[in-house]
């Protein structure tokens, strides 16, 4: 299951036109929230295929859950700033 989320200062959020969040300022969100990662690539396999769907954006950044202490997430391999 996946989903996607779309931060932005914008009303109603779909219009192309509108206040804009710098780069600057979601690496600084990013950052100083432990669950989330920059990850600039997604990655998945859909079920029962051998095709791998790739996502590329350096905004890109994925939900990051803490189990006894350790960060884990789909497909982290334990190296910061990797998704695969």
């Amino acid at each position: 299951m996946g989903y996607d989320v779309h931060i932005t200062r914008r009303t109603p959020w779909w219009e192309d036109e509108g206040e804009q969040i710098t780069t600057q300022e979601w690496a600084a969100v990013v950052a100083a929230d432990p669950e989330l990662e920059m990850v600039q690539v997604a990655r998945v396999s859909p079920r029962g295929q051998d095709a791998v769907l790739e996502y590329r954006h350096e905004w890109l950044a994925q939900m990051v859950t803490t189990q006894n202490g350790t960060l884990t997430a789909p497909g982290w391999t334990g190296e910061r700033g990797r998704s695969w």
